[in-house]
């Protein structure tokens, strides 16, 4: 669970600072190819995507 909740921490520290934005959709393949981490490590933390 630490990698998910280090990975949900990133994400929202990049959502926080705009890096982004608020009110895009997240595209969980890209987000996954980005940061490294399976599908489900994207899935796993809940996060709204398309």
């Amino acid at each position: 669970m630490k990698r998910e909740q280090g990975l949900y921490e990133r994400l929202k520290q990049q959502i926080l600072t705009l890096q982004l934005p608020p009110d895009q959709l997240l595209d969980e393949v890209a987000l996954s190819a980005q940061h490294g981490v399976s599908l489900t490590s994207i899935r796993d933390i809940h996060l709204p995507v398309r």
